[in-house]
This record gives C-alpha cells, structure tokens and sequence, in this order.
C-alpha cells in the first residue's frame, strides 16, 4: 500500500462511504520550503514546482533528511504526497509531521510508509492546523543522495461515485516500446525495449452538476486541461494504487447527458514511473 491514513480520517471517509472513492488532487498549498539535517545540493523549492524534471536533492550528513515548509500561518492538510523520489533505493521510511513552533514536531497518526519500490506515496490526514509541516525520511546512510520530484500538501477533490469496473490499473508501465529481431526461419533472435511510463482513461457518469460546476472542480479542470500535475487513486483504500499524472489526450469537457441535468466526463492522462 502506497497511502497511510490516520485512523480519525479512516472513520471519517468510512461513516461518509467515500473510502474507496477516486480522487485526484488541485493546486497544492503555498508555503517557504527548506531542507534541514541534510546538505542541500538542488533547492526544496525544486520539488514544489509539480515537475519531475527538477528534483529537490540532499546529501545525507547523517541517518536521516528533511524536507521543511512554513505555510506563515495554521494549515490543515488533509493529504500529503510526493512522487519521483528514490526513498525506496536509499532503504528509507518516510514520516509527516508538523509543529506549531518549528521546533517540537509530532508525527502524524497515519504513521510511516517504507516503499519496496519508488512509487508515489501518501498519507490522508486529519491531524489539525500547524504552521510548519515536514517530511522526515530515516534509515538513510551518510553520504547517500536524497531526490524528490514532487512534493504535495492540500486536500483531496473526492469523486462522488466509485470506478467498479472497465478501468485498467496501471500496475506496471503500459507504455511499452518492442522491437524484436527474427531470423528468416522465424526463430527469435532477440529484442529491445523502452518503458514509457503509462497512461490511464476512465470516465464518470450521472455527476451532479452542482459538483462540476462548482469552484474547486472547475479550478482542477482548469489546471488539468492547462497540463498541470495531479495525484490519482482510482481505489484508495482496497488497492493503495496512487500514481502522478497529467493530461494526455483531449481536455475534460462535462456533456449533460442525463437522467434530468446530471453530466459525464471522461478523463486521461499519462502517469509517471520511476
């Protein structure tokens, strides 16, 4: 599993049926970021700008690295994320935590995620309002490389219904380049390959307009059709799937298709893979 959740906002998205809802993610919260308990190669402002291209980096000066953010006043994140990170390389265990004075921090209740491989990792929170907020990564080595691409803290725009089936989980890279060699008596001679990330499409019906036409789903599809990045998880709770997407293909554009005024909409984008 990919995401953490704390036990209050396991209740919380149980009581409301919304565990296993998809969602995606908007524009991040603002805040001065930083690196502290690592030397600073490429800045942690790197990771805020939602390109993978651009990494924050440190070295590791001793077991552990952080990577800081002052919002200048109370914010109350209910998720955090980040992606195109090599935690899982480095052996490490990623932790949110947050404080009120920048100097007592307390890990959140979702607790830590130790990834096998570099995926994209999250944690859904409901842990309050602090002014500083961090992700600690520990069980590094003195000298190792930290990277993170991107670097996320908001709040989840939740669908109203649920993706059952006719979805395909990008599980492993779909975007798969082949050429094979084969010799005249048709005998396989060998073959390259090039993994190209993948990509998804999936769409919602019978959507309330008052959902589509509201303020935080009309700026999320403003920022997806403009090629900005977003965090998705098509099934959050039962799978942990989460990737880093943006948008391939044509822009969102909700149809009124019916029963009475509901709309549907259809969705792709490509995904990031280590």
């Amino acid at each position: 599993m990919s995401i953490a959740v704390t036990p209050s906002r396991a209740s919380a998205l149980a009581t409301a049926d919304q565990e296993n809802n998809p969602f995606f993610t908007g524009a991040a919260f603002s805040g001065t970021a930083s690196t502290a308990g690592a030397t600073e190669v490429l800045p942690a402002s790197n990771a805020q700008s939602g390109t993978t291209f651009d990494p924050w980096t440190a070295t590791i000066t001793g077991t552990s690295a952080r990577w800081k953010i002052d919002f200048g006043s109370g914010a109350e994140p209910t998720l955090v994320a980040l992606a195109a990170h090599n935690v899982a390389d480095l052996g490490g265990t990623a932790y949110v935590r947050h404080s009120d004075d920048d100097v007592s921090y307390t890990i959140t209740g979702a607790g830590g995620l130790t990834p096998s491989i570099n995926e994209a990792l999250a944690w859904r929170l409901n842990d309050g309002s602090h002014r500083y907020w961090d992700i600690v990564v520990t069980g590094l080595t003195a000298s190792d490389l930290i990277s993170v691409g991107v670097i996320w803290f908001g709040a989840e725009i939740i669908m109203p219904q649920r993706i059952y089936q006719g979805y395909t989980p990008p599980i492993a890279p779909t975007q798969v380049d082949l050429r094979t060699n084969v010799s005249e008596g048709a005998q396989l001679l060998g073959s390259s390959f090039a993994e190209r990330g993948s990509t998804f499409s999936t769409e919602f019906n019978n959507i309330t307009p008052t959902f589509l036409r509201g303020a935080t789903w009309q700026a999320f599809q403003n920022r997806w059709n403009q090629g900005h990045g977003s965090f998705w998880a098509w099934r959050p709770t039962k799978y942990g799937d989460l990737f880093y997407a943006w948008r391939s293909g044509g822009p969102i554009t909700p149809t009124n298709s019916g029963p009475k005024d509901y709309m549907s909409l259809s969705i792709s984008g490509r995904l990031y893979h280590e």
